[in-house]
């Protein structure tokens, strides 16, 4: 029963820090097609990589204080929905 419960964190783990990867693949392959649309040049948006690894090198450290004062469920759990809610809000 352990084991199992172990494999499927491990494969949600493993889900969570794919997305991390890919989103910031996304972001980078962007960077045209966001430039073109808003009339800017590449190198002004490329300003979005650096918010985006900044607001990383911020919120990892954080999370591991607000896991360790709210428990890493928890904290997990939230991270998971802000991700989602937050990627749905840059679809639309």
């Amino acid at each position: 029963m352990i084991d199992r419960h172990l494999g499927r964190v491990a494969f949600l783990v493993a889900g969570c820090f794919f997305m991390e990867n890919l989103d910031g693949t996304i972001v980078v392959t962007a960077i045209p097609s966001i430039s073109h649309a808003i009339g800017a040049s590449n190198a002004a948006t490329g300003l979005i990589i650096s918010s985006y690894l900044i607001t990383l090198a911020v919120l990892i450290p954080l999370s591991g204080w607000m896991s360790a004062r709210y428990g890493a469920r928890r904290v997990f759990m939230a991270a998971i929905v802000t991700f989602t809610l937050a990627s749905l809000g840059c679809a639309l």
